[in-house]
């Protein structure tokens, strides 16, 4: 049965992938829509935890680094958002951060906040925002800290720009 159920979340990662792909030519002309459903915050995180531990096996690092997940008592079981971009981004910086750690861990932390200090700053409300206007809005934070080496204030400066990698003092076995 824990077979059946890693080749369907292996099956659906693949699919995700996929998905990535055709989202950056909606980005580009401007027509990505969210995504949104209703979902278990605890067990999508824990399942996507459990990809991401299926792929540090992968590059043989299982033994070296302790990947861990928190979800703080404050997130409510059930959230309307759009959990496969969220997924996609979780999977992207957890899998950097097992790429450029060694040894140590890297701990993943989920906390619920009802106000966000860069929201205002934005220049274009989300749709999201509109749809559940009047409700009581709550925005996950997602923190990931590991014992990697980190990046120089340099290499920080190259960080958004497009086609951009950041070399750090060891080969990363590819990636972005």
């Amino acid at each position: 049965a824990d077979c059946l159920e890693d080749l369907n979340t292996c099956s659906k990662l693949l699919l995700n992938i996929i998905s990535e792909v055709l989202d950056f030519s909606k980005i580009e002309a401007g027509k990505l829509q969210p995504n949104l459903r209703k979902e278990d915050v605890r067990k999508f995180f824990k399942k996507t935890i459990k990809i991401m531990t299926f792929y540090r096996s992968l590059i043989e690092k299982e033994n070296d680094i302790e990947l861990s997940l928190r979800v703080d008592e404050n997130v409510p079981i059930l959230m309307v958002s759009d959990f496969s971009k969220i997924g996609k981004i979780l999977m992207n910086f957890v899998g950097n951060s097992i790429k450029f750690t060694n040894s140590g861990s890297i701990k993943v932390t989920i906390s619920c906040e009802t106000q966000l200090p860069f929201l205002d700053k934005l220049s274009t409300k989300s749709d999201f925002l509109k749809i559940h206007e009047g409700e009581e809005l709550r925005y996950l934070k997602i923190v990931i800290r590991d014992t990697g080496e980190g990046m120089s204030s340099e290499s920080m400066e190259n960080l958004f720009q497009p086609f951009a990698q950041v070399q750090l003092g060891r080969s990363s076995d590819g990636g972005t």
